[in-house]
């Protein structure tokens, strides 16, 4: 992730007196802005003016930078100052794969359905246009996107107050007429429209793309931006051309940068973007920045502002690329995809630098894909933290630098190491560009040891060189630099031994270096770093250790370090201040170093109105040294005299456990487990919790393919190759889930995977959740879902072996679902159910066994399928002064562990296999007729209809059951479902026809009267019989409403048609219909009078007509009595119950009834909607 922060600074409290001798004035102020002076590089641009950086090309691996930002659209000698604009990552990819011609008028139909007009002066002569849609707000970062709703509800509230008027008035002149029936709905609908889901769409991108004339290796693009929501962006226009040619070929793939043009999505966004074509049209990368972090580094490092040169930033002369590793999908998150391809962009521009202000701790050092492309790439690597000093020279770590322009102002402040690294890399690229322009071999080896050779020592301490390298690099001692460049030396081994007995507590750092006797002033040729951290050891017992009266002032910290006692697990700290009259805040941090894991950290904000005492607890490993670290923030108690005293104690506690990981196999056994205190005497109070369900899916599908693009070819030569695995899922009920990958998760750097990006998409093609490394947690409503896996690689053999992988959906318990686990003194405890245990004090030196049995098989959750696995944390101790809830969860404990239990087979059903008393009744002879029967029901389910032939088949397989079983009302609704199942019929009326002599066919085939009277009493649920009759009875009763369900859906239809082309015929003939007015349905032609209505008061009888499976019927009914307001109540009403996705034909009819009302705003709103509902495609990975 980013290395920084907005809006503050860090400093020690040290230097403020310099405040009281610092003049302000106006350039004194500009140069501030943009520190320079610190490192040298205004002195050496000064005397050097045409080695600013010139001829130096840096990649800026971060977040994307704004080619329109200030002071990076040229450098000072006037070339362009942007090579490359890359979205590595892929998250602005859009699939333009589907190519379509225009028709005689110019059009052409969009990727999203919309008609797109194509601009008569684009000369395409192939006749093809690939076309590709995307949610623009998919490109944009949260900021914007939170600032666009803001506007659009402006715009919003304006029209639908205009709305709510109009209804008002409506709904008063039918009052006095004594009826508001017809529009009753009106007013309750707009009234409840506030904001709800208006601000989830943005807009919708229609992309058209053109790319012809291969032959001469000219590529032409051309952007048709279809805009589909005019209230955001303002405009008053469909299409935004954005035109281009690319006629350069020196890069293979085709890049609309090499134009150096870039465009804007509207005044109101302001956001940036820029285009690049892949895979010969198939691919369209919209390229936007996922923050402001990566334009801010590119201004201080290469920033050029010819009105203001103080505001420059350290090398105004380099040129970058800027290489987008933070993924807008993600927040900015970086992605192994994203810095592969970042790597490959680099060598391909032949960059002299690359700056990545990002980062993170990881498991191995120099382990992982991202390390062995990094060897590939330059044959060696910088220091690691396996032994390097780890920080080689230092650089200022704050700027007022240009930020995009969507923020909508030209620079901001941010500071932090992610500044530091550009100021840097700025220094260093004056360097290069000075070596160049001198014919001096260029040596990543011979610069590092020239700067860290005349760094400006920061601190006094030997130790101080752990936190700030060298020291400040100063690049304006340029004629030393080139005398320290001219050095080489043979290659030696020495063995040197270190005794740190007789050392002091604390950390200790030192070097053995090597210099030339000739020439000393050249400054060491090697340094061999030696760093000895020798820890206070806790002697006294109970162990507790005392830090007394340390003095703070603003930015001070105090470290200490210290060896945790073996059998330490967690340390019990209070904070004592005094000596103050202003508020103070502290940070506490603690960190332990532990092989082969990410380093163990603890930190804490603690602040303090007045002098007082805080208490808290965190985590400890014994027997490895643990610093502590007590700072002072940097603003806390500025402009007082008084220093902060700090008293900081700890109290070491600890029980011993044999078992870190608890694992229950799913048997009845308990598992045993021996805890012991080491320290002192500790209260044993242990607690389990299982709160998470972890359900194994195996792909459904596996996909492997060589990635065609030339941004995924390594500079080797090898094509990197993807495996798409797809896994199916469905959820009975809402929750929230996250996927969970053991061999995968949680390792960015040192994984040797580049990707293990996923989607989770719904039944209508909606993603409802994206991740990579780090899953996050995503509700989910009830459904079927779809997740893919993208996992890339250049070996086969490693993806073909994931081709199986095992995935887990992980989903938290509710918290009344969450099961606690008992605890037991004796082995048979769980089966006995005795010996229960509570409590009891360790001794130390004595071990105690406690039983943890497993939970209780009826408490576990329904879908939990075998060898799911439940998953929760177990604790032991008790923490003195502690609340209530660490001793009901152990995960607020400060030492707990995983705990986990095996899901085992499912029992074997008792009553499987017994026949009912019913069913015996009936002779063998029946009961193999209807064994038969539903057998060749069940076939004729199976059977397709996919061409003529087996349609025929079909047809007549169901004449010879329907005189077999004439009156089986199973047969009939089969029929009936395959009749709905057709899409593809060209006389609608006759198929409606047919649906309605099949759904009579369903409907005479049942009792009625004998179902009427058996729903009119109740069922005895105890009696195994009567309940096999009720299951019998409501599936009757569901055949019945669904056939009359269908029915009226297919007279509505016959009337809607039979109007539609009645209509058509009498504006042939020149004629006009009259429409008839009133409460009274007009009678259309093709079916009997009242039909529908004596079908919708028979389906009222059996069931609720405004529930979501029926209430489309009486939605119909409502718009054909001409109540409009209530019937899209009656919609409404059913869309937001309904628990399933979406379903689209709901939303086409209630497009329909907003365009009847006349409601246009909220036409063109749910009109916008539909493409976030319903999209027209998958994103791309």
């Amino acid at each position: 992730m980013p290395c920084s922060s907005i809006g503050a600074a860090t400093g020690g409290g040290s230097n403020n007196g310099s405040l009281r001798i610092f003049k302000l004035n106006e350039s004194t102020f500009l140069a501030s802005l943009m520190p320079k002076k610190e490192i040298g590089a205004d002195r050496f641009v000064e005397d050097r003016p045409e080695y600013d950086g010139r001829g130096a090309v840096i990649a800026i691996f971060d977040s994307g930078v704004d080619p329109a930002a200030a002071g990076l659209q040229a450098t000072s000698d006037g070339k362009p100052k942007i090579l490359d604009v890359l979205d590595c990552t892929g998250s602005g990819d859009i699939d333009t794969s589907n190519v379509v011609k225009a028709d005689a008028n110019g059009s052409i139909r969009g990727a999203s359905g919309a008609a797109l007009t194509v601009n008569a002066s684009w000369k395409n002569p192939s006749g093809d246009w690939h076309v590709g849609c995307k949610l623009v707000y998919e490109l944009f970062t949260d900021t914007l996107t939170s600032r666009l709703k803001k506007e659009r509800k402006k715009k919003w509230d304006e029209r639908n107050q205009e709305a709510i008027a109009n209804a008002v008035k409506i709904v008063d002149e039918f009052d006095q007429y004594g009826t508001t029936e017809k529009f009753g709905g009106l007013l309750l609908i707009l009234r409840a429209l506030k904001m709800t889901q208006i601000e989830g769409n943005l807009l919708s991108l229609n992309l058209l793309l053109a790319i012809g004339m291969k032959a001469f290796g000219v590529y032409q693009v051309e952007l048709n931006f279809f805009v589909a929501d005019h209230v955001l962006i303002h405009l008053c226009f469909w299409n935004l051309e954005f035109c281009f040619l690319m006629g350069d070929t020196r890069i293979s793939k085709s890049h609309c940068w090499i134009e150096r043009k870039f465009g804007m999505f509207s005044k109101l966004d302001a956001c940036t973007f820029v285009a690049n074509v892949y895979d010969d049209g198939n691919i369209l990368s919209i390229v936007t920045d996922s923050s402001p972090h990566g334009t801010h580094v590119a201004g201080i490092a290469t920033a050029f502002h010819p009105e203001e040169p103080l505001l420059n930033g350290v090398a105004p002369g380099a040129q970058l690329i800027s290489c987008k590793i933070g993924d807008s999908r993600l927040g900015s998150m970086e992605t192994g995809t994203g810095l592969i391809r970042a790597l490959i962009a680099a060598v391909e521009h032949k960059c002299d630098l690359i700056n990545m202000s990002y980062g993170e701790p990881s498991l191995l050092p120099d382990y992982g894909r991202f390390v062995d492309l990094a060897n590939e790439v330059w044959s060696s690597r910088g220091p690691t933290v396996d032994g390097d000093l780890g920080v080689c020279i230092s650089a200022p770590g704050g700027a007022v630098a240009p930020v995009p322009t969507w923020t909508l102002q030209r620079r901001m402040l941010m500071n932090g190491t992610s500044m530091a690294s550009p100021s840097a890399c700025g220094g260093v690229a004056l360097l290069i560009s000075a070596m160049k322009a001198e014919g001096i071999p260029v040596s990543p080896y011979t610069v590092r040891k020239a700067l860290e050779n005349t760094c400006l020592p920061v601190g006094s301490l030997p130790e101080d060189k752990l936190t700030t390298g060298q020291g400040l690099m100063q690049v304006d001692k340029f004629g030393f630099l080139l005398e320290a460049l001219d050095f080489s030396y043979d290659h030696i081994s020495e063995f040197i031994v270190v005794d740190p007995s007789n050392l002091s507590s604390g950390l200790h750092y030192y070097e053995v270096y090597g210099v030339d006797c000739k020439s000393p002033w050249r400054g060491p040729l090697f340094r061999i770093p030696v760093t000895i951290t020798k820890p206070a050891v806790v002697v006294s017992r109970p162990p507790v250790v005392t830090y007394s009266k340390m003095s703070f002032q603003p930015g001070h910290i105090e470290r200490r370090y210290i060896e945790v006692p073996f059998g330490a697990t967690w340390v019990e700290a209070t904070m004592r201040t005094s000596e103050f009259d202003t508020t103070r805040r502290f940070t506490v941090d603690t960190v332990q170093l532990c092989p082969l894991q990410r380093p163990i950290k603890w930190e804490s904000m603690v602040t303090f109105s007045s002098p007082a005492a805080k208490s808290f607890a965190f985590p400890v490993v014994g027997g490895h040294t643990m610093e502590l670290a007590v700072a002072q923030f940097w603003s806390s108690g500025i402009g007082s005299n008084e220093a902060t005293l700090v008293d900081f104690e700890m109290v070491f506690h600890g029980i011993d456990i044999n078992k870190e990981e608890v694992i229950l196999d799913g048997s009845e056994a308990p598992v045993r487990i021996d805890a012991e205190a080491l320290l002192a005497s500790e209260q044993l109070a242990p607690v389990a919790t299982l709160n998470k369900l972890r359900v194994p899916y195996r792909p459904v599908e596996a996909k492997l393919r060589a990635l065609p693009s030339a941004r995924d070819k390594l500079p080797s030569g090898k094509q990197i190759l993807a495996l798409t695995l797809t896994y199916k899922f469905k959820l009975e009920d809402g929750a929230e889930l996250k996927p969970y990958i053991p061999l995968l998760n949680n390792r960015i750097y040192d994984t040797k995977f580049e990707s293990q990006f996923y989607m989770i998409w719904d039944v209508n093609k909606r993603v409802h959740a994206m991740g990579d490394v780090y899953p996050e947690s995503s509700k989910l409503p009830k459904g079927e879902y779809t997740l893919q896996l993208y996992l890339r690689h250049d070996n086969v053999h490693y993806l073909e072996k994931m081709k199986q992988l095992v995935l887990f959906i992980e989903g938290n318990l509710e918290e009344k679902d969450a099961m606690r686990l008992s605890f037991f003194s004796q082995p048979d405890g769980p089966v006995m159910g005795n010996g229960s245990y509570d409590s009891s004090v360790l001794i130390p030196g004595k071990k105690e066994a406690i039983y943890l049995g497993p939970p209780n098989k009826d408490k576990i959750p329904k879908n939990s399928q075998p060898g799911s696995v439940l998953v929760g944390a177990i604790s032991y101790g008790k923490v003195s002064n502690a609340g209530q809830d660490i001793g009901k969860s152990p995960t607020k404990n400060p030492a707990s562990y995983r705990i986990s239990y095996i899901v085992p087979p499912n029992k074997v059903e008792e009553e499987k296999g017994k026949v009912s008393s019913s069913r015996c009744t009936k002779s063998v002879w029946e009961r193999l007729q209807e064994e038969v029967r539903d057998a060749k029901i069940k076939f004729l389910g199976t059977l397709k209809q996919g061409n003529d032939e087996e349609k025929l088949e079909w047809k007549d397989l169901v004449t010879q059951l329907k005189s077999e079983y004439p009156k089986h009302t199973l047969l009939l609704a089969k029929i009936l479902e395959y009749l709905l199942a057709q899409s593809d019929v060209k006389d609608k009326i006759h198929q409606k026809k047919k649906i309605i002599d099949a759904a009579d066919e369903v409907i005479g085939s049942i009792d009625r009267d004998e179902l009427g009277k058996y729903f009119a009493f109740k069922s005895d649920p105890e009696d195994e019989d009567a309940e096999n009759i009720k299951k019998k009875m409501e599936t009757t009763r569901d055949q019945l409403a669904e056939a009359l369900y269908q029915k009226g859906l297919a007279v509505a239809e016959i009337e809607f048609v039979s109007e539609e082309k009645a209509s058509a015929e009498a504006t042939a003939e020149g004629s006009q219909d009259v429409a008839a007015s009133g409460d009274e349905p007009v009678q259309k032609p093709g079916v009997l009078p009242n039909l529908f209505e004596e079908n919708f008061e028979e389906l009222k009888k059996w069931v609720d007509a405004k529930s979501s499976k029926y209430g489309t019927l009486l939605v119909i009914r409502e718009q054909r009595h001409g109540r409009l307001g209530t019937a899209l109540k009656v919609l409404n009403d059913m869309i937001q119950e309904d628990v399933d996705p979406p379903k689209k034909k709901l939303f086409e009819l209630k497009l329909t009834l907003l365009e009847e009302i006349g409601w246009i705003h909220l036409l063109r709103y749910e009109r916008e909607w539909m493409h976030v509902r319903f999209p027209a495609c998958l994103p791309l990975f």
